[in-house]
């Protein structure tokens, strides 16, 4: 994820934007994510789906490595390493698309 705010609002590198201009493309991009959206702005676009998948696949992992490694120390530590793994990869589908496909510059 980017950390530079003019690539986040799709704004070039200039010191002569305006607020407007910043406030402008803040709107736009919140006009298009936004899940009132007819369209249901990024909810119908399938990442709920595999944030859920994603989710059911974790839960999955986990029980398999508990049934496997049982109460040994080591079962809690890789089950932490799946949980890791779900909120790391999830933030993605959470995050505003990058693709240009959700109506942002």
């Amino acid at each position: 994820m980017s950390t530079d705010p003019f690539a986040a609002l799709g704004l070039p590198v200039r010191n002569d934007l305006t607020s407007e201009q910043i406030r402008a493309a803040w709107r736009q991009i919140a006009a298009a994510t936004h899940p009132d959206r007819p369209d249901g702005g990024d909810i119908a676009r399938g990442r709920p789906l595999r944030l859920a998948l994603r989710g059911i696949a974790a839960a999955i992992m986990s029980a398999v490595v508990m049934q496997l490694i049982g109460g040994q120390p080591a079962g809690p530590a890789v089950v932490t390493g799946i949980i890791t793994w779900f909120v790391l990869t999830g933030r993605g589908d959470l995050a505003p698309r990058r693709d240009g496909k959700d109506g942002t510059r």
